[in-house]
């Protein structure tokens, strides 16, 4: 009897790991928007920060800087692709992009927009930014209210924040 006990125990205890590492994956590629208040899905590539914007001007790749935005375009300039260069990565974030009914030149020489994560009392004191910083928290406190409690946790007795909100800017040279 204890044997299944601990079996049963195991098991659920596997499925909420299990569980718990797929919403922190789904969370670390997520992006909020203060658009349509709702969530989009960011890409990592597979490219180098020394080489990640590729400039029509030069025919060569360029480097790009924490919080760098822009686009590039593909199929004789019929599609319009955005990238970020966030986390230390670039990422694909054209679904949120066009939601912010945001319109950059493609393949430029220089990085058009940067964007910048503010939010009230957000402070990112680690490596990682205040956006995956605050955005993870909130996916563990949901899933753990989920997991554990028998009833929902309110956001304000877990010391919950609101997501950090992303701002665009003119880069300035």
């Amino acid at each position: 009897m204890k044997r299944m006990a601990a079996t049963e125990l195991s098991k659920s205890m596997n499925e909420f790991l299990t569980k718990l590492q797929d919403d922190l994956k789904e969370a670390i590629n997520t992006m909020m928007c203060t658009k349509c208040e709702g969530k989009h899905k960011r890409f990592e590539m597979e490219r180098e920060p020394g080489e990640a914007r590729f400039c029509a001007e030069c025919s060569k790749w360029h480097s790009a800087e924490e919080g760098d935005l822009w686009a590039e375009s593909s199929m004789l300039g019929l599609r319009i692709t955005y990238f970020a260069f966030m986390d230390g990565k670039v990422f694909d974030i054209t679904e949120w992009a066009g939601c912010q009914h945001i319109s950059i030149s493609p393949d430029t020489h220089r990085v058009p927009y940067h964007i910048s994560f503010g939010s009230k009392g957000s402070s990112g004191t680690s490596g990682t930014s205040p956006f995956l910083q605050t955005h993870i928290a909130c996916h563990i406190t949901s899933l753990l209210a989920l997991k554990v409690a028998a009833e929902p946790v309110e956001p304000a007795a877990t010391g919950n924040r609101s997501f950090p909100r992303l701002m665009i800017h003119k880069a300035t040279f």
